[in-house]
């Protein structure tokens, strides 16, 4: 698990200087390890290239594990709400 947080932390470090969020929200099952996940995925955070990069911040969804769920049902309720106009 813990290479595995490596390699996603490279690769959101990559997005971060590709797209310059101000903020990175994980979701799913595996949000729900915490700290073990997290303290890795935030250690490359030194490769982006903006001026703070201790200031993106890598976060879990507010909504846990379903938040994935929740937002494709909105969606696809806000692409049926489109259609019928």
């Amino acid at each position: 698990m813990h290479e595995t947080a490596v390699w996603l932390g490279l690769g959101i470090a990559s997005l971060i200087n590709l797209l310059n969020p101000e903020k990175v929200v994980l979701c799913g099952g595996m949000i729900a390890a915490g700290d073990v996940l997290f303290d890795p995925i935030r250690r490359p955070r030194k490769r982006c290239r903006s001026k703070s990069p201790q200031s993106r911040q890598i976060i879990p969804a507010g909504l846990g594990a379903d938040s994935g769920v929740i937002g494709a049902a909105g969606c696809a309720l806000a692409r049926y709400e489109q259609s019928r106009l």
